[in-house]
């Protein structure tokens, strides 16, 4: 669910990215067509980004009774990118990133940012993620020993409308390099920046879909 917000607010935010499209890449239960791949401090205003050629999967919230919805990626397919800092990001070709499209600008104070929460409302069941958390392993190159250093993350979280479907999720490692001194309620920078967008979008001090896109791309270019 979404968390108390703090002081903090992003200071600006740089968008990078490149054109991605799955590759090597099998069904893991029927779903829906998706459309094709494409295109800190506090008190400091947000910068409104300029949105990048990059355009998110839209789907529903990802999962329905029958499973996590999408294709997984086939063993070894995939290969984590890292920034000079250390900070570890998903494959753009196996994990684009992929939005819930009921969950738009207009509609933010009735669902994100709603009192009372709203992630727990729309996240699969903990079975449904913990299954597929070994088969994404396998398509990152992981050993499946390895599982406990590796936890199944939403690249556009869903505190900022991300959807739970394969399109949106990548075994995150959960080692951290430490760049942000951060509340109670995350555990690394990626949850950290995750939190200060949130607020930054329920603030109204910048866009839903751009925060989406930039959190997709590279999570880090969300600076503050």
């Amino acid at each position: 669910m979404p968390l108390p917000r703090t002081s903090a607010s992003l200071a600006a935010v740089v968008l990078a990215g490149t054109l991605g499209s799955l590759t090597g890449c099998q069904a893991l239960t029927e779903a829906s067509a998706a459309p094709p791949h494409g295109d800190g401090t506090a008190g400091k205003p947000i910068t409104t980004p300029t949105a990048p050629a990059r355009v998110l999967v839209h789907t529903g919230r990802g999962w329905t009774a029958a499973g996590i919805q999408g294709p997984v990626p086939a063993p070894g397919s995939c290969r984590y990118r890292h920034t000079p800092d250390g900070e570890v990001l998903p494959d753009l070709d196996c994990t684009p990133g992929a939005v819930d499209q009921a969950v738009t600008q207009g509609n933010i104070e009735q669902t994100i940012c709603r009192p009372g929460g709203y992630s727990d409302s729309v996240r699969p069941p903990e079975a449904m993620t913990e299954a597929l958390k070994y088969k994404m392993l396998a398509a990152y190159g992981v050993p499946a020993s390895q599982v406990d250093k590796y936890e199944p993350d939403h690249a556009v979280s869903e505190s900022l409308g991300g959807s739970s479907s394969t399109y949106n999720l990548w075994p995150e490692p959960n080692a951290d390099a430490g760049r942000y001194s951060r509340s109670q309620y995350v555990a690394n920078d990626k949850d950290e920046l995750e939190h200060r967008s949130w607020e930054a979008v329920c603030d109204h001090q910048a866009q839903l879909d751009q925060m989406q896109r930039t959190m997709a791309t590279n999570w880090t270019k969300l600076t503050g």
